[in-house]
């Protein structure tokens, strides 16, 4: 007779991730403001976001270039996502905006966040007043 036992102890724990290196200013850099989905009318006035962003940075940073995108990343798998952070990337970026992170659109947004800085693309997420719950934030989350 063959007794399987199974190893109680949590394994090794991954190494953190590293996040892409920020440039010293956003002058003369491309920026992409991702919405994700959840910047449409329907959901409120969210869409203020990047209003206001796009006015603060063509005031106070020089030569940058805004590009506006929208992906509703609820929608997929895994690998569309993906393909998703791989489009940014060859778009020639140099850092990533994403809006807005609630609860249901933070894990896809997330794993496009990450796989960029996997990339080097640096990335920010900007959250909704609710999102993340301080029991859920991890050092390393872009």
């Amino acid at each position: 007779m063959t007794i399987q036992v199974i190893d109680p102890r949590m394994p090794a724990p991954a190494e953190p991730p590293s996040l892409a290196k920020r440039p010293a200013s956003l002058a003369g850099t491309r920026v992409m403001l991702f919405d994700n989905g959840k910047l449409a009318p329907t959901y409120g006035p969210y869409r203020a976001v990047f209003d206001v962003l796009r006015d603060v940075l063509t005031e106070r940073v020089d030569d940058v270039e805004l590009l506006a995108h929208t992906d509703d990343l609820l929608r997929g798998d895994g690998d569309r996502l993906d393909g998703v952070a791989d489009w940014v990337a060859v778009q020639r970026v140099g850092a990533v905006v994403f809006a807005l992170c609630d609860w249901g659109v933070s894990q896809p947004t997330a794993l496009v966040a990450s796989r960029l800085e996997r990339l080097g693309v640096p990335t920010s997420v900007v959250p909704c007043r609710s999102w993340p719950p301080r029991r859920a934030w991890r050092p390393g989350f872009p």
